[in-house]
This record gives C-alpha cells, structure tokens and sequence, in this order.
C-alpha cells in the first residue's frame, strides 16, 4: 500500500524492507528520541519489522516508510501501533531533520490524522513522543494536540497527547 501526500509517499512496511528498516533505525540521530539505542545489528531490526509485519496482519494497519517525492529518498518512518490495554492507537514519527526544520512535520501528522480518521475510523489517536523532543512537542501542540495523562504506569521519558475526530478537519496547518 503507498499513500501520497503533497510532498510525501507513505509506503507500508513489507517483509522485503529489512535493509530499509535498519537503514532508518541504525542512526542514531533518527532513533535519537524513541529508542534507548540505535540497532547495532540487523537481527534487532529484524524482530522490529516481524513486529510490524505481524501487527499489520492483525490490524489491518501499521508501520510506514516515508518518501520524499521529488527524489524518492527514504527520510523516516511513522509507526501506528493499536495499544490493547488502552484500546487506543498511538503513533510516533521520524524524520530526517533537514525535512522537519523544513516545515514537512505537519503534513506528516496530517497524513497520520487523514488515515486514522477517514480510513481506520478512528474517533481519537494518540501522539507518543519523548519528553526531550521540544521542537515535535510545539509542533503538535500548535496542530492542537492536548496532553494526555494516564493514571496507569507509563513510560517515564514518554509524553501522550490526543487529537479527537471531532477537532478534524480544523487542523491548524
């Protein structure tokens, strides 16, 4: 499945990607806000993308490679992930800063809002962001993300913010 956006194509994540997937989640700058260290290996990629795989086979949804259109250069990823105990979808998203420092940051999440809201049906996502990420914090929050908190345990260096259906298609781009 690919997705195009005005500046992107959201490519699904397939078992033949392993090269790709570590390409993005060996660097340590991309992976510098959402893993504790980059994979050193391809065998951690690889349970990474068997995790993916597997979700999009029991969800009918997940994980995406970004492509810049204008060149085709793989520049991030953007995971969509169902929370069980919180019968809730989460996404988190990274990108070469070249491309966020550019502006390209909202219509990522527009592109995460457009498919939860109008192809899963979504009524509510969730942002899952690392406390230290302040530029994607202002980011969301000026789209109109609110703060979740959970009264529940919770990953301590992770932030949760919410956008309901209900806000979209007032998106503030």
């Amino acid at each position: 499945m690919e997705i195009e956006s005005k500046n992107f194509i959201f490519k699904q994540v397939t078992y033949y990607d392993l090269e790709m997937m570590h390409e993005i989640f060996s660097n340590p700058i991309l992976t510098q806000h959402i893993l504790k260290n980059p994979h050193f290996n391809i065998l951690d990629t690889k349970s990474h993308l068997n995790s993916s795989i597997v979700h999009w086979e029991d969800y009918n949804f997940g994980d995406f490679f970004i492509f810049y259109k204008n060149t085709d250069e793989l520049i991030g990823f953007v995971s969509l992930v169902y929370q069980p105990n919180y019968e809730e979808v989460r996404f988190y998203f990274i990108a070469g800063e070249y491309y966020l420092n550019e502006g390209h940051a909202p219509e990522i999440v527009e592109f995460v809002l457009d498919y939860c809201f109008n192809t899963l049906f979504l009524e509510t996502v969730i942002y899952q962001i690392n406390k230290d990420n302040k530029i994607l914090i202002n980011v969301i929050t000026n789209l109109g993300f609110k703060r979740k908190d959970y009264t529940s345990v919770k990953p301590v260096n992770d932030f949760f913010y919410q956008y309901n259906k209900s806000s979209y298609p007032n998106i503030k781009l």
